[in-house]
């Protein structure tokens, strides 16, 4: 089985997730990524699927947990997508948001504040849901915790694709395994 996650990006389960959406949606073209979160490997995996694939991510969440703007500026130079930040999950979301992605709240806060006020405010709910796109796939990644990342509500929610997304991993490990062991290593 390959994982391939680190502390620094989690390549399998994006590239999982990304057929799952081109799988449903046909096409790559002019997707709307929204991560909700601190700049974790998942968040790292989405900007670099935005380094080499034309797709817009947009990384949301308090304001010291967002990914710096000289990192920012650096990454922009040479994606091929667009990568962004802000504070305001209501501003990010619109109809054209395609994907919204979270992962899990942090254990503790580094700065001694309340880690339940700080992220609450980024919480995905019904709300936030039904004003993405009609098409849009709502995929935090597991393990989810109700009533922290996303609420019941959003767990419950037709965008919810979380599970079916998952099964998609399998075929992108493998299309992994596939490449490393017909590459010619040795030109």
């Amino acid at each position: 089985m390959v994982n391939a996650r680190t502390n620094l990006n989690h390549p399998c389960e994006i590239l999982g997730d990304l057929q799952f959406i081109r799988k449903k949606r046909r096409s790559l073209d002019n997707l709307r990524v929204v991560f909700v979160g601190d700049v974790t490997n998942l968040c790292m995996s989405w900007i670099v699927a935005a380094k080499v694939i034309p797709i817009d991510v947009i990384q949301v969440g308090p304001v010291e947990s967002l990914l710096g703007e000289e990192n920012l500026r650096a990454i922009n130079a040479v994606a091929a997508g667009q990568v962004g930040v802000s504070d305001s999950l209501d501003e990010c979301i619109s109809s054209k948001t395609d994907v919204i992605y979270t992962d899990c709240w942090p254990s503790s806060d580094n700065s001694g504040g309340d880690v339940r006020n700080r992220y609450l405010p980024y919480q995905v709910t019904e709300e936030i849901l039904n004003r993405m796109s009609q098409d849009g796939f709502f995929l935090p990644c597991p393990p989810i915790t109700r009533g922290q990342e996303v609420s019941t509500s959003a767990v419950n929610h037709p965008r919810f694709c979380s599970y079916a997304a998952k099964e998609y991993l399998l075929h992108a490990q493998n299309a992994v395994m596939e490449h490393c062991l017909s590459s010619d290593y040795s030109k």
